[in-house]
Order: structure tokens, then sequence, then C-alpha cells
């Protein structure tokens, strides 16, 4: 069976730092993590599924170099959370979440990723 939101938030929970929800939380904190649903595709004649997730993982606001320097460490550690629980990484890259119309958003890292499951 695939993964699910809750799943996904407790492998990225374990990364120091992070602290992830199923969904996202309220405020977008430094190191507020959640998972976000792109697609799910059937496949193999459906006997598999393809889920793809965004994890978004919010960084300290303030200027690149401040937001580069405290991301970086967590790449490693996020990472091997993922394929730990079973996720193929498809891109891992910096993004801006919005937190109001106008806004510049909130700097953050966006790991792209696919759960293969079998339903056969």
């Amino acid at each position: 069976m695939p993964l699910t939101r809750s799943d996904i938030a407790a492998a990225v929970s374990s990364v120091p730092g992070v602290v992830s929800t199923p969904d996202r939380p309220p405020t977008l904190d430094a190191g507020a993590s959640w998972p976000v649903l792109r697609n799910e595709r059937v496949t193999m004649g459906g006997c598999a599924l393809e889920v793809r997730w965004y994890v978004l993982v919010v960084g300290p606001g303030g200027e690149e170099a401040s937001t580069i320097a405290s991301t970086d460490p967590i790449l490693g550690p996020l990472v091997a959370a993922l394929k730990g629980a079973g996720l193929v990484i498809e891109e891992v890259a910096p993004v801006r979440i919005p937190v109001e119309p106008g806004n510049a958003g909130v700097p953050a890292v966006r790991v792209a990723v696919v759960d293969n499951a079998w339903i056969g």
C-alpha cells in the first residue's frame, strides 16, 4: 500500500531541527514541514500505483545567505529519511512558499518524491 501523509511526516520528523505534520501548519516557522500530494497514477496494467509528493521544509526568513547556511545541513538527513521510508527522490529545489497575496513568501526546500506501491 502507498504511504500516507502521516507516514511521510513521521519519516521527516526524524530529521534534527524539523517538525513535520501531515498538513500545512498554521504558521510557517523555520523547520516546519509537511507533504503535499502532486498526483497518483496507476501503472503496470492496474497492478501498481505511483504516488507523487512534494515534501516542503521551511527555512529561516531573512537574507539568502542565512537561509542557505541553515538549510544545507538538513539536506542529507532529509533525503536519507525519505529514502529510508521507501520513497524515490526526483528533485531537491529551493522555493518560496506564499503566505499572503503579493508577499514574497518564506524560503523553503521542496523535495519531489515518488512512492511506488504494488496494489496487485
